[in-house]
Formats: C-alpha cells, structure tokens, sequence
C-alpha cells in the first residue's frame, strides 16, 4: 500500500489486477473500495487460468464466474475507477454479452 501511495504522489496512473479465485470470491468487493481509497485509476479483474500454479488453486464455479462479472459491472458505476474484466474463456464470454 506504500508503493501505490507513493505513485500517487509522483502522479503515476496506478492500476490494481486481481485474480478471483474460490478463496477471494468473497472479497473482491472490498478490493474495489481499497483501491478506490488508495487513489487506483484502474481495477482489472482476471480470471483464472488453471494451467501451470494455477491448476493447484481452486477455480470458481460457472454460477460464481457470471455473478462477479455482472457486479462488477455494476461496481463500475459505484466506484471512481476504470473496471475491467479480462475474460478468456467461454463462460466469461456469455456473461458480458449484455453488457456490449
């Protein structure tokens, strides 16, 4: 949190990436208000990729993967960041169709 805070004070963008996993699920909403709090410009969210360290970590489920997508579409609205979901899989291509 230091190193974002002294970005800040030398006017460089800061971006926050976030993998979701089943262990973080539950919190990526307080990610999006601790970035928006430390002065992030931008909030990507990625998803994981269950290939090489990935294929030991617990990916979310289908249901799990549409309800982040679509709030945090929503919490792009309530936050003062520029969100971004990086989607590369079919299940993630569903979810945003809506949104284009």
């Amino acid at each position: 949190m230091e190193a974002i805070k002294a970005l800040k004070r030398n006017e460089i963008v800061v971006q926050v990436n976030t993998t979701v996993t089943q262990q973080n699920y539950s919190q990526i909403g307080d990610v999006f208000a601790l970035a928006e709090k430390l002065g992030a410009e931008n909030f990507h969210l990625f998803f994981l990729v269950p290939t090489g360290r990935g294929a030991r970590i617990e990916d979310i489920t289908p249901d799990m993967y549409e309800k982040i997508i679509t709030s945090s579409f929503s919490k792009s609205m309530q936050y003062n960041l520029n969100v971004k979901a990086v989607l590369c899989t079919p299940v993630h291509a569903h979810c945003t169709r809506n949104w284009n």
